[in-house]
């Protein structure tokens, strides 16, 4: 297979090391516009002047119309925020599948031309929320599908981590995150709460958000969310709250589920569920001793070379990405207008 990487920072690079370990043989372009010799590793840390393009076997193109002439099973996208629908659209028109790192924008705008390209050209597409693939996210799809605990009544998703700690070889101040102008902010940035938790209840009717630039911290987006889902249910509209910010040392990432028999509480970090069943008074706790961070990335490229070969579904399509998208959006307009957004 030959793949091309729109951008060589520290999830192109993480693609590129995972891909040439599913197949040793496949063929990766990148496109690059600067030759930066910035080797940064799985678990974040950086080595510097280090020639990439021989490091990984790869090669460099420094012109993207000319990558584009080229043949792809498919081209990921992994620069900026703010530059992920220009990109999408000049890839779509080539007619090359696209792998799109979350989220697909920080704007509509070009949105609509975007999906009619995709689905003219009959393009398939993905978009990088991985942890629909973390084990336990799964496992927690599973006990509200099987309603062993009842249906869902409330549910809180919470991820917040030092936005100056997050990736050590860098300023923060000067990372996609920290500027309005290439799509930062925590609901953006760290969006990927807000896509599991519409994976698991249901896409919502309307959005509330509280949120602001509460610290010192020296960026010009929202380092802190509080968002209200209203989501609608079998038993009436359930309230699923996302929070997330740039501000907690030490990280917290969790989600805990309320239902009508019991309660369900994963804590990422120590990477286990805790499950109280009200009705039996039975407790259980769900471990995943062998899961490793890189297994999320792993899978998800899996499930996309499978889509591109035998033509599986894709788990998150480019519109499922434009659908979460329209939530964050909403929830920023929330914060500004004081109101609730109908979606």
């Amino acid at each position: 297979m030959k793949f091309l990487i729109c951008g060589l920072g520290s999830i192109g690079q993480r693609h590129v090391r995972l891909l040439k370990g599913i197949d040793p043989n496949v063929e990766i372009d990148v496109y690059r516009k600067r030759k930066l010799g910035l080797l940064i590793n799985d678990d974040l840390s950086v080595e510097h002047d280090v020639d990439l393009e021989s490091y990984y076997n790869i090669h460099a193109i420094y012109s993207l119309e000319e990558a584009l002439s080229n043949d792809y099973d498919a081209v990921f996208i992994t620069n900026p925020i703010s530059f992920h629908i220009e990109y999408a659209q000049k890839i779509a028109n080539s007619g090359h599948n696209i792998f799109i790192e979350k989220p697909v924008g920080n704007t509509l705008k070009g949105i609509s031309q975007l999906l009619k390209t995709i689905k003219s050209k009959r393009l398939t597409t993905f978009v990088g929320y991985q942890m629909r693939f973390h084990p336990a996210v799964i496992k927690l799809k599973d006990i509200i599908k099987n309603q062993e605990l009842g249906r869902v009544i409330s549910a809180d998703t919470h991820f917040g981590e030092w936005l100056p700690g997050m990736h050590d070889y860098e300023d923060y101040r000067l990372t996609h995150m920290a500027r309005n102008n290439q799509g930062g902010g925590a609901i953006l940035a760290l969006s990927h709460e807000i896509d599991y938790a519409v994976w698991l209840f249901g896409f919502p009717k309307s959005v509330y958000a509280i949120g602001n630039h509460y610290t010192n911290l020296e960026i010009d987006v929202e380092d802190s969310a509080d968002i209200m889902l209203k989501v609608p249910s079998s038993i009436g509209d359930v309230s699923i709250r996302c929070h997330v910010d740039f501000v907690q040392s030490p990280p917290e990432r969790f989600c805990h589920i309320v239902f009508e028999y019991g309660t369900a509480k994963w804590d990422y970090f120590e990477n286990v569920i805790h499950v109280i069943n009200s009705k039996n008074k039975i407790k259980e706790s769900f471990e995943f001793p062998e899961f490793k961070r890189n297994d999320m990335f792993n899978n998800e490229l899996k499930h996309f070379i499978s889509c591109l070969k035998v033509g599986e579904k894709p788990i998150a399509t480019v519109a499922n990405g434009v659908d979460l998208l329209k939530v964050c959006l909403a929830a920023k307009d929330s914060i500004k207008t004081g109101k609730v957004v109908v979606i």
